[in-house]
């Protein structure tokens, strides 16, 4: 069954492809919806044969096209650009340069996250099956963009209600610091970090802007029990005496 390949922050594709740490994906390994999740509608009503010119560089790649890359070719096939290794995951700056696109600051904080395409679309009111040649539009492919990062800011909010939840009871109080939470939510997510910590000042500043605008955090989402009630060293405890006891 062929894929898609979609772009989106580094820190979002790791959070899918990391979602289960017992069944954790390697960029190869295409990410899978239930048929019935908004995400597999859009790729049901979105999905279609899309040439260079209709699509916008660089937002979303049909399965032939991401093989020409892989091969260091254009999207198209029609020029060798590079050689390369084509068993090897594309950088964003690779991708760049096969586009002929200037690079830019942002570079290193792009991926494309695989996605598994279903096995048949509508087409109007007819029922077509997919192939390697089919891909989102622009709009279909921002639609799905954002059901994508929006998954990963509501298990990251509830990552911090949860962990807040856990160092205040009525008997202790932890002393958790706001960096540490973030650290944690990082390692859980294997989210990369590079020397000058240019991530975690970034996942700061969006934390909060979601919270300033969310106000609080409602809905079903998993809790990361195992991840947010364990020992740091660097934890404060404060015990308290309970009056009712």
């Amino acid at each position: 069954m062929a894929n898609i390949y979609l772009r989106l922050p580094v820190m979002v594709c790791c959070y899918h492809r990391n979602y289960d740490p017992d069944h954790k994906l390697t960029p190869f390994m295409p990410l899978k919806f239930s048929t019935y999740t908004d995400h597999a509608v859009v790729l049901r009503g979105g999905l279609s044969v899309f040439t260079g010119k209709d699509q916008k560089a660089g937002v979303c790649y049909s399965q032939a096209q991401w093989n020409n890359m892989l091969r260091g070719r254009r999207p198209d096939g029609s020029q060798l650009v590079m050689v390369r290794d084509p068993s090897s995951w594309l950088s964003y700056t690779e991708i760049c340069n096969l586009e002929g696109r200037k690079l830019s600051h942002k570079t290193d904080s792009y991926d494309y996250l695989c996605i598994q395409m279903p096995k048949t679309v509508l087409v109007g009111d007819r029922e077509m099956r997919t192939n390697a040649s089919f891909s989102l539009a622009p709009n279909m492919a921002s639609l799905l963009r954002n059901l994508l990062e929006d998954d990963f800011k509501r298990a990251l909010l509830q990552w911090v209600v949860d962990t807040k939840d856990f160092c205040l009871n009525p008997t202790r109080i932890i002393d958790r610091t706001h960096a540490a939470t973030l650290e944690r939510f990082l390692m859980r997510f294997d989210i990369p970090v590079t020397q000058d910590g240019k991530e975690k000042d970034t996942i700061r500043r969006l934390l909060q802007r979601w919270l300033e605008s969310a106000g609080s955090v409602s809905g079903s989402y998993k809790t990361y029990d195992e991840d947010i009630t364990y020992e740091d060293p660097k934890d404060r405890v404060r015990k308290i005496n309970n009056p009712y006891k």
